[in-house]
C-alpha cells in the first residue's frame, strides 16, 4: 500500500485517546503511522483519560533520536505490560467480590511506571506535549487537566506541569472499586472517557495565557485539528431489550437497570455512551466537522462493562489477535462500512491527507 502524504496544514494537531478501548486505539494509531508519511510530528499533542492517559504520557516521552514508528511499537509493548497488571487473580476477584477493598493494589504498577518514566520525572520534563485528566478530591472537588503546554516565556505559576509523571499516571487510573485512590486523586474518565474537550480547553488556556479573547481563541481553534480514538456502543444487545424501551412508561428500579440478565450494568453503559456522544458533539461544535475526526471501535455486544470484563479474562494473545484481525480487515476493505471500525479506512485516509 502506497503511504498517504500528510500535509500538516495545522499548527496544533491533537491525538486524543479514550479510556475505553485503549489497546485497540494504540494499535490503530500504529497502523495509521505505518500507512502514512509522518502522521505524528514533534508538534503533536497527545491527550488521554484513564488507561488512554498512560498511552498519552508514553507517547510524549519519545526520545528525540527515535522515530514515531519505532516508538509506537515500543508503546504497544508498554501497554501489553500494563494490561498484565489488570489480569485478575483469585485474590483480586475475592477482593472485588467482598467489596471492602479495591480489586487491585498499586505496588507493582507503580514500580513499573517508575522504571519506565523515572521516579522523579516531571510533566514539564517530557519531550512531547501531553494533556491528561483526573479528579482532585482533597478540599474542593475539581477536575485537573495536567499538562505541559505552557511556553517557557509564560511566567505564570502553573501547578499543572509541576507534577511527577508517575503521580499523574497513577491518578488517571485510580478508578473506584478497581484501584486505590492515589494521594486523593481519582480517575478523570469518570467525567469524560473521551478527553477531546479537555485537550482543547488546556490548549486554549496555555496559548491565550488565561486571557480568553474571543478573536485569539477563534484563531487558535482554526489552527487546531483533532483525531479522536476510542470505542463506541453500536447498538444495545440483545434486540429483545427494545421491547421494554418501546413501552410508554418503563418503570424500572435499580435491579433491572443494573442486573438485567442479558445486558448487565445497562445503566452504566447508557451513561458512558451519553458521555462519549456529548464530548463528541462538543468537540465537533468547537472545531467544526472538518477539524475533528472520530475513529472508533464499534462494540456490538452486551455493552462497555461486559466487554471490559471479557477482555479482563481473555488471554492477551487472543485479545490482541482479535484486535489485529479487525484492523487488518478495516485496512484491506477500505470502503467497507461494515467492519468493526467506523468511519471506513478510505474516509479516514482522505481526512488525514486533506486536513491533518
Amino acid at each position: 500500500m502506497k503511504p498517504a502524504q500528510i500535509p500538516h496544514t495545522h499548527e496544533y494537531p491533537i491525538v486524543a485517546i479514550d479510556a475505553a478501548g485503549a489497546s485497540s486505539s494504540i494499535r490503530l494509531l500504529q497502523t495509521l503511522e505505518r500507512n502514512t508519511r509522518d502522521l505524528l510530528t514533534p508538534s503533536t499533542i497527545f491527550a488521554g483519560s484513564g488507561p488512554g492517559a498512560l498511552l498519552a504520557l508514553y507517547m510524549a516521552n519519545k526520545p528525540p533520536q527515535t522515530s514515531y514508528r519505532t516508538h509506537l511499537d515500543d508503546c504497544v509493548s508498554f501497554f501489553n505490560q500494563i494490561e498484565t497488571f489488570y489480569r485478575p487473580s483469585p485474590v483480586n476477584i475475592a477482593r472485588g467480590f467482598i467489596g471492602c477493598r479495591s480489586a487491585f493494589t498499586n505496588r507493582k504498577l507503580q514500580s513499573f511506571l517508575e522504571e519506565v518514566f523515572g521516579a522523579e520525572t516531571m510533566l514539564r520534563d517530557l519531550p512531547g506535549s501531553v494533556v491528561v485528566m483526573y479528579f482532585n478530591l482533597i478540599g474542593k472537588m475539581e477536575l485537573v487537566l495536567a499538562n505541559n503546554l505552557r511556553e517557557e516565556s509564560d511566567l505564570r505559576s502553573n501547578d499543572n506541569d509541576n507534577i511527577r509523571v508517575v503521580d499523574a499516571a497513577l491518578s488517571c487510573v485510580a478508578t473506584p472499586l478497581v484501584r486505590p485512590l492515589w494521594r486523593g486523586k481519582m480517575d478523570g474518565s469518570l467525567n469524560a472517557s473521551n478527553p477531546s474537550v479537555a485537550a482543547i480547553t488546556a490548549l486554549i488556556d496555555a496559548r491565550t495565557k488565561g486571557n480568553y479573547d474571543v478573536f485569539q481563541t477563534q484563531s487558535l481553534l482554526n489552527q487546531t485539528v483533532l483525531l479522536s480514538l476510542g470505542v463506541d456502543l453500536k447498538k444495545l444487545r440483545p434486540k429483545s431489550i427494545n421491547y421494554f424501551f418501546q413501552k410508554k412508561d418503563l418503570n424500572w428500579g435499580w435491579l433491572p437497570w443494573m442486573l438485567y440478565p442479558f445486558h448487565p450494568f445497562l445503566f452504566l453503559d447508557a451513561f458512558l455512551q451519553a458521555d462519549t456522544q456529548r464530548t463528541d458533539y462538543n468537540s465537533r461544535s468547537l472545531l467544526g466537522p472538518c477539524h475533528y475526526f472520530r475513529l472508533a471501535y464499534q462494540i456490538d455486544s452486551h455493552g462497555y462493562i461486559a466487554d471490559i470484563l471479557k477482555q479482563a479474562v481473555l488471554p492477551p494473545c487472543l485479545q490482541n489477535k482479535r484486535i489485529d484481525a479487525a484492523i487488518n480487515k478495516w485496512v484491506s476493505e477500505p470502503s467497507n462500512s461494515n467492519t468493526r471500525y467506523s468511519p471506513t479506512y478510505e474516509d479516514t485516509e482522505t481526512w488525514l491527507s486533506t486536513m491533518w
